[in-house]
């Protein structure tokens, strides 16, 4: 895919874990008397009770998200904004201009965050974001 960075990233991680707990609570409650074990069902509903809350505030908080993470996840974001555009059935001209822009500006983006995820993969700090989020230090100290 155009977009994609070939890695797993934390977000849509966590994502899955939140739909599979979700699952489990729902075939659980669903399909209650299909398992015997009343004990094991308690046990079960529970845990994907608490893990469904405790991924899902893991997720929202984007806990253990760095700039790594960060730039992996939005890489598909952009990547989704862009096949919405091109597999759309649009009629409204200012809409379909909005989709061009979208479609250029947010390939620009991947293609600067892919170039910087390989930089960071390489050790380097002369990523095209860091390049242009240098800051021009005052030439009198104090």
């Amino acid at each position: 895919r155009p977009g994609s960075t070939g890695r797993i990233n934390l977000s849509n991680f966590y994502m899955a874990l939140v739909m599979v707990s979700a699952m489990g609570v729902i075939m659980l409650v669903s399909m209650w008397g299909m398992f015997k074990n009343k004990r094991l069902n308690v046990f079960l509903l529970g845990a994907f009770a608490v893990g469904f809350l405790a991924v899902l505030t893991l997720g929202r908080s984007e806990t253990f998200v760095g700039d790594d993470q960060f730039l992996r996840s939005m890489i598909p974001h952009h990547s989704r904004a862009i096949l919405v555009c091109q597999e759309s059935t649009l009629t409204d001209p200012e809409i379909i201009a909005l989709c061009e822009q979208i479609v250029s500006l947010q390939t620009e983006e991947i293609q600067q965050m892919k170039e910087t995820c390989s930089a960071t993969d390489r050790g380097s700090r002369d990523s095209p974001v860091a390049r242009s989020a240098s800051v021009v230090r005052d030439p009198q100290p104090g």
